[in-house]
């Protein structure tokens, strides 16, 4: 089965074509199209929704694709972290009724109600894949509250990462109680700082990125931690995180209280080390 040009079964870069550009790279997934998609029409994605499958994973595969089911989501990853891709992300699949133009769904393979559906494979390949999905379609970063009976119709009206079970309180509960949602919440903004240098997460590199790594300079803190100023995941802070933060300066979209200073470069760097903002210590543990 083919689904734009991809075979079942290969082994590829994520397709679909987000509407904007980001530095955060795609994962490796292997492809096994779904029949059961549509279109978005003009709808922007701004959502990302996760479940739990209820069932294993080749279950899930089998029901996605069989046309009658009239079910899909566009990514499936299994306990041990493998990620299948089963629709394109350009495209509408359906698996959470009237929630599917907006979003992207992501079924995990486990129980709801099982905490044990939760590890470190499957979380981190989560949080690669959401890495590249909130960028990519400039998602928000926030797990945001309440649920479909708060809104009117009761129809859930909130951007961001979304639980199955506050589109559809009335008989979902996924991913359930056990789903560490501050946990994937973190580590999905320590990725993305660690490769674009929005370590405060506002969508744009500035000022405020420069004065966390500054605030924390030649410190030992949690290793990969982006609001103590340490994107590149060493739990030391120096060199390495500014260059990152440098590296991005002016980059993505700046909020509208942004401060506009020059573009860095050797003369912006000298000078904060001439005004004392910076002291370099040489015995310190960079990172090689």
């Amino acid at each position: 089965m083919l689904l734009c040009g991809v075979a079942s079964g290969d082994v590829i870069r994520s397709t679909g074509l987000p509407p904007g550009s980001t530095d955060v790279p795609a994962p490796d997934v292997e492809w096994i199209a779904s029949p059961n998609h549509g279109s978005r029409g003009s709808t922007i994605v701004d959502s990302v929704v996760i479940h739990t499958t209820e069932v294993s994973y080749q279950g899930t595969i089998d029901i996605f694709l069989n046309p009658a089911n009239e079910v899909s989501a566009h990514f499936v990853i299994a306990p041990d972290g493998h990620i299948l891709q089963m629709v394109d992300t350009s495209r509408r699949a359906w698996h959470a009724t009237y929630f599917n133009s907006r979003s992207i769904g992501i079924e995990m393979v486990g129980y709801a109600n099982n905490p044990n559906t939760w590890n470190n494979n499957n979380l981190s390949a989560l949080m690669d894949l959401l890495a590249w999905l909130v960028t990519a379609y400039d998602v928000p970063l926030v797990h945001p509250g309440g649920n479909a009976y708060d809104y009117p119709n009761d129809t859930y009206n909130t951007p961001g990462l979304v639980a199955h079970g506050q589109v559809q309180p009335w008989n979902r509960t996924d991913p359930g109680p056990y789903f560490p949602w501050q946990s994937v919440l973190d580590g999905t903004q320590a990725i993305i700082s660690a490769i674009t240098g929005d370590l405060d997460g506002d969508g744009f590199v500035g000022i405020d990125d420069l004065n966390i790594v500054l605030g924390n300079w030649n410190q030992n803190v949690a290793p990969g931690n982006p609001l103590a100023g340490d994107p590149s995941g060493d739990g030391f802070v120096g060199i390495e995180d500014l260059n990152t933060v440098l590296g991005k300066w002016n980059t993505g979209s700046p909020p509208l209280t942004a401060v506009d200073i020059p573009e860095p470069g050797t003369l912006f760097l000298a000078g904060l080390l001439g005004l004392g903002l910076i002291k370099l210590n040489r015995s310190a543990p960079f990172r090689t």
